[in-house]
């Protein structure tokens, strides 16, 4: 029973215009074919991409089912490369591509716009199939759908099948069109000859110049279906080559050159041919910016909505005398077969202007006028006979023989272009027909001939033996003397697609032939390049048309069949269908299909057109008997034409053994092999069958195996799609919801519809997880006050929340699969007997359940609890995803709150660093209000002293936006004065690009001041520190040393009296002590400032330093410093000091035998170490009170350096300051 409303079908909708190069038929084929896929798939939409072959990439063709109008827009606009994406990878590998989640699979590129698409349409599963005919990609069909893994083996079958059936229904409609493309060439290229000829015997006629423009201009339009044009003559002035008479053809109408259209030949396309002498063509005027041109040109194209010109010059006898021109309101209208009809026409205009210019001058006498005449009307007549000959033969023989009449020669010869386009060969025409036939052939470069046909153009010489001006050869020297000629002429027979031989005459007369002779020859030998052409042309396109028919009504009848067989969905239907449908292609006298069974290894006959039809349908084949098992196991066709001589062939019992032809087709679906097929007829090599046969019935298998297996899968398909289709919709539509209660509300009307339940509810999770609460939404009839919290556990709905599953029953009361309690009553009193429940999920916990209730027995099955869980885990989602939007609301509405209230000014600014956000704070701590700031750029919080400082922190982070950055600045503010600042700023980044930045401003003000104070008392307690270690060493050396020589001095005033020796004694202690208080007085006022620190230097303080003590006290101290800059006093002074305290504390607290101090520059930073070999100490252990580190690590802070300090007890201590240095000169 269906639980669906039906749905409308699918409509294909093409492209408004495709960029696709399809006809309108082959559209309506693809759209018939994505209609089917839409709707045989139950998916969301279906579309066509096809191969631009003019961009290399993949464009919209069509789509069908998108309902979606956004995603559908979308899906047109797009275009792919090839290799990204599923199309352009389905196209690039030529596979099927199939992805149960489209955003997740990282088997293939993604394409960022493709992406974003999946996301509005909500892509989930996608399945694409190339489009491919005659080893040709042409695109790619795809359906999707907003379903996981939602497309099984069977329809990535039917989504080839369809693909394949697409393709060869559009290789066959491109043959179609190519074969009308041809037949409409070939009918141009006849006219165009036929009109040459008319135009040139009645332009023979012409006197007047005017009437030559006039005809010329309206024949070039018409042969060149153009939408007008103009004809000009062209007169030399002071200034160079201007613009004289001349018309133009403006949407039908003659129009004659005004005052205004006598402009200078150097703009346009048509000055362009006139400088070039060569026809010229533009496939787009205005935008083509390869030649000049004219403001008033341009303009008067755009108003006629010019798109393509070409233009071919009028060439007279010394030089151009005009130019003729054809327009064309679409672009790439003209092409070189376009250039070669028009530099034609102009040609054959040209020669009659010169005659009517000549006439007017009655520059040329009565005989040479007469000559001129009859040679235009010999041409004329060669020119129409020509053109209506198709035997190349006689056009070559006319035309030499013309060729030696009109020119009064007495020979003329052609030779066509042999040996790889190197040699003149044996002639194929000669003139006088009955003459000698002994001419050679001619290398080119060699002899008149072979030099003009190298240099592709006429030469000619009045005295062949004796003109040094070319290569002679022995041969062709001596074979023009045999002749006895003097003058030789040849001109080249060029087409568009190369050189096809020389036209040569000859003349036993010396001079016999000059300028005007040349260019008849060349007219002639065009005329007969053409007229050769033309005749290749029509026996290839007579045997292309016949095979291109043959194989065009082939194609159209399998397209038709096709079409059948995709839309027959009874299997006997289609059996019938393949049948009569391939006998109307491929003619036969039998045929049978078989179905392949593995398990039994039979093949089953299905049908049987035959005689012995009963015989044949009676008989499965065992596996590995017959040639039709061969060609199902290797997965092969075979063609046999001689069937009795092929071993492999067995007799079907009650059928005769007679000679006959076969064809057996595998037929697979998929990568299956689902039977096969035959084909026989009986008789001889008569009746066998050909390699195009064998074709058609291995194109029709394919087919034929598709319909098979559409046929037995259309039911299910049909089933799945109507409840698939329901809840999408219902997905979409829930996931559209905010309000929980609509959510809940929804879910629950759309459970009852979907599964026939008379009630369906929703119980949601209490926070104790002990319980699910009394139902908060129930459908058809309303929460009641009868209901009851359910225990989590028992019940069906308690049961499907403990275990998170979906649990049914068919007979609620009398099921004890799972637990009872008191709500049986309420279950009782509702007679309910089927109920089915499924559990709500959100990330982490329990959300509650969602039940359905039928009054009758055994109401629900294992299908009815997929469709309920899926319907939950939507609902489940829904309700999640309100809650978090919710949170987000709370949580935005929080930021906001911190963001108004907070004391530092937060901002933001877009990707060209100019501000989009700034907080209220800004007008507190700055007088500026937000709105005045907003769209000024980040520099604006700095003055002009920090201006560098706030450019060099914005480019960094705009090299590097995911690191955070903090920049102090000056910040003005409205009142003139500026504000100490903190800057504190980060990146944004948006699909991987700096998209703008954020952060906020602080103003450090009072920071800066307490630490200037922190500074200052730092350097107060150095200083008392310094005192105090003064203080300790006078108290410890200099007063001890007074006090002893107090002491001493008592003694010798005792002694004078009564022991001079001892008394003399006493006076030499009493100098040695003098001497040590003197010696320790010095050293200490050294340390207050050694004298030569500021004169000498760091280096040489210290040694002077590091002598003295170790004169005093003995220790071994080694200075080992490199050559360093001066640094500025303060840092010298503190090294000095750091590395005199470190020897201090090394001579009194480690009982060192020895000491080492180095100094060196480590790049920007000048380093000093002091090393000893004592006793060490806890760095983290120092006694309060001893306050050596702390003044050390205060005086290298004060000058921007740095302390380190590494020792252990028993391992001797290592002392390491550094301060930056100066810049290096170097």
């Amino acid at each position: 029973m269906s639980r669906t409303a039906p749905q409308p079908e699918p409509t294909a909708e093409p492209a408004t215009e495709p960029a696709t190069h399809l006809s309108s038929e082959s559209l309506a084929r693809l759209g018939r074919a994505v209609e089917e896929a839409a709707r045989l798939l139950t998916a969301d939409g279906a579309m066509v991409y096809l191969v631009d072959p003019d961009s290399e990439r993949l464009v919209f063709a069509v789509d069908a089912g998108i309902r979606n109008a956004e995603a559908k827009q979308l899906i047109r606009d797009l275009t792919l490369p090839i290799g990204s994406g599923m199309f352009g990878h389905a196209v690039a590998s030529r596979e099927v591509i199939v992805s149960g989640d489209y955003r997740q699979d990282r088997r293939f590129p993604h394409a960022p716009t493709a992406d974003r698409i999946a996301g509005v349409a909500n892509m989930r599963s996608m399945a694409v199939a190339p489009l491919m005919a005659d080893g040709e990609v042409l695109g790619a069909l795809g359906a999707y759908s907003s379903r996981a893994d939602d497309f099984d083996e069977a329809e990535v079958a039917l989504l080839r099948a369809l693909a394949d059936h697409a393709a060869t229904a559009i290789a066959n409609q491109r043959l179609i069109e190519r074969l009308a493309r041809s037949q409409q060439e070939l009918a141009r290229r006849v006219d165009a000859q036929r009109t040459l000829a008319e135009m040139a015997a009645q332009l023979t006629s012409l006197r007047d110049p005017s009437a030559v423009l006039e005809q010329t201009l309206q024949a070039a339009a018409r042969l060149l279906q153009g939408h007008g044009g103009q004809i000009g003559m062209v007169v030399r002035t002071q200034d160079g080559l201007r613009w004289g008479d001349g018309h133009s053809l403006v949407r039908g109408k003659l129009v004659p050159f005004t005052k205004d259209d006598r402009t200078p030949v150097d703009d346009g396309i048509s000055g362009r041919a006139v400088n070039e002498g060569r026809a010229a063509w533009t496939d787009d005027y205005l935008s083509d910016g390869s030649f000049p041109h004219d403001e008033n040109s341009d303009a008067i194209a755009r108003q006629l909505g010019i798109r393509a010109v070409i233009a071919a010059p009028l060439v007279g006898d010394h030089g151009p005398i005009g130019a003729i021109g054809v327009y064309a309101e679409q672009p790439n209208a003209f092409d070189a077969d376009a250039a070669e009809l028009l530099g034609l026409l102009a040609d054959q205009a040209a020669i009659v202007l010169s005659n009517a210019r000549l006439y007017a001058e009655a520059g040329l006498s009565a005989e040479r006028l007469a000559h001129r005449v009859e040679a235009q009307r010999a041409l004329a007549s060669i020119s129409a006979e020509i053109a209506s000959l198709h035997d190349p033969a006689a056009v070559l023989q006319r035309t030499a023989e013309e060729a030696m009449r009109l020119l009064g020669a007495d020979t003329a010869i052609i030779n066509p272009l042999e040996n790889d386009d190197t040699l003149l060969g044996w002639p194929i025409a000669y003139a006088p027909s009955d003459g000698p036939a002994d001419d050679i052939p001619v290398r080119l470069g060699e002899g008149i001939s072979g030099q003009a046909m190298a240099e592709r153009r006429v030469l000619w010489t009045g005295d062949y033996l004796n003109d040094p001006a070319f290569a002679h050869s022995p041969e062709l020297d001596a074979y023009i003397e045999r002749r006895g000629m003097r003058s030789v002429m040849t001109a080249p027979l060029v087409s568009s697609a190369g050189g096809l031989g020389a036209l040569t005459v000859q003349a036993q007369r010396s001079g016999a032939f000059d300028d005007d002779d040349a260019e008849l020859l060349r007219l002639l030998a065009d005329q007969a390049a053409i007229a050769i052409t033309n005749a290749r042309l029509y026996d290839e396109l007579g045997e292309e048309s016949a095979a291109l028919a043959r194989q065009t009504d082939s194609q159209r009848r399998m397209l038709q069949i096709n079409e059948r067989l995709l839309s027959t969905l009874d299997p006997e239907d289609v059996l019938d269908l393949i049948a009569d449908g391939l006998k109307s292609v491929v003619w036969y006298d039998y045929l049978g299909v078989y179905r392949v069974d593995q398990e039994e290894g039979l093949l089953h006959p299905v049908l049987a057109r035959d005689r012995n039809a009963e015989a044949v349908l009676g008989y499965p084949i065992p596996r590995g008997r017959g040639v039709t098992w061969w060609s199902v196991e290797h997965r092969e066709p075979v063609l046999l034409n001689d069937a009795l001589s092929d071993p492999r062939v067995i007799t079907i019992p009650g059928t005769p053994d007679e000679e006959e032809a076969i064809i057996i087709v595998p037929l697979i679906s998929g990568d299956e092999v689902i039977g096969a097929m035959n084909i026989a007829r009986r008789g001889a090599a008569e009746v066998a069958f050909t390699d195009a046969d064998f074709e058609l019935v291995q194109l029709f298998a394919g087919q034929a195996a598709i319909a098979v297996t559409n046929a037995s899968l259309v039911e299910e398909l049909r089933e799945r799609a109507d409840a698939q289709r329901s809840l999408a919709e219902i997905a979409a539509q829930i996931a559209a919801l905010h309000d929980p209660t609509t959510v809940i509300q929804r879910a629950v009307a759309d459970a009852a519809r979907l599964l026939q339940a008379d009630r369906a509810q929703v119980n949601l999770a209490l926070d104790d997880g002990h319980f699910l609460d009394r139902p908060i939404a129930a459908a058809p009839t309303p929460p009641s006050p009868d209901d009851v919290r359910v225990p989590i556990g028992s019940g069906i709905a308690g049961m499907a929340a403990a275990e998170k599953r979906v649990r049914w029953t068919h007979d609620y009361l009398g099921d004890d699969a799972f637990p009872h309690d008191d709500g049986d009553r309420r279950i009782e009193a509702q007679d309910i007997h089927s109920m089915m429940s499924a559990p709500l999920l959100g990330p982490d916990r329990l959300l509650g359940t969602i039940t359905v209730q039928s009054r009758e027995r055994s109401a629900f099955n294992r299908d009815d609890a997929e469709l309920l869980k899926l319907l939950a885990d939507q609902a489940a989602i829904a309700l999640t995803n309100a809650r978090l939007y919710a949170e987000v609301q709370e949580s935005e509405r929080r930021y906001r709150h911190l963001v108004d209230n907070s004391p530092d000014i937060v901002w933001s600014v877009d990707a060209e660093g100019r501000f989009t956000f700034l907080s209220d704070a800004l007008e507190d701590r700055t007088g500026w209000k937000p709105e005045q700031l907003i769209g000024t750029p980040f520099t604006a919080l700095a003055s002009e002293e920090t201006f560098g400082d706030a450019l060099e922190a914005w480019e960094a982070l705009q090299q590097n936006p995911n690191r955070g950055y903090r920049v102090r600045l000056d910040l003005p503010l409205r009142n003139g004065q500026v504000a100490q600042t903190e800057v504190a700023l980060t990146g944004t980044v948006v699909d991987g690009r700096f998209a703008g930045a954020h952060g906020s401003v602080r103003d450090i003000s009072e920071r800066e001041r307490l630490e200037g104070d922190l500074r200052s008392q730092a350097a107060e307690l150095a200083a008392s520190q310094e005192r105090a270690h003064l203080a300790r060493e006078l108290h410890d050396s200099v007063t001890q040393a007074l006090f002893s020589m107090g002491l001493t001095l008592r003694t010798l005033e005792l002694l004078l009296g009564t022991d001079t020796e001892a008394a003399r004694a006493k006076l030499v202690e009493l100098r040695e002590l003098q001497k040590d208080a003197l010696a320790e007085m010095r050293t200490l006022i050294f340390e207050l400032r050694p004298s030569s620190l500021e004169s000498d230097g760091l280096i040489q303080a210290l040694r002077t330093h590091a002598t003295a003590v170790q004169r005093r006290t003995g220790l071994i101290i080694v200075v080992d410093a490199e050559p360093i800059d001066r640094l500025p006093l303060p840092a010298e002074e503190a090294l000095y000091r750091i590395g005199q305290e470190a020897i201090h504390n090394t001579v009194k607290h480690a009982n060192a035998s020895n000491a080492t101090i180095r100094i060196a520059r480590d790049g920007s930073q000048v380093r000093l170490t002091v090393t000893d070999d004592g006793g060490g100490f806890d760095p983290e252990a120092v006694p309060r009170g001893h306050l050596g580190l702390i003044g050390m690590r205060q005086r290298v802070e004060l000058v921007g350096g740095g302390l380190r300090v590494e020792s252990r007890a028993g391992h001797g201590t290592t002392i390491e300051a550094s301060v930056p240095a100066p810049p290096s000169d170097e």
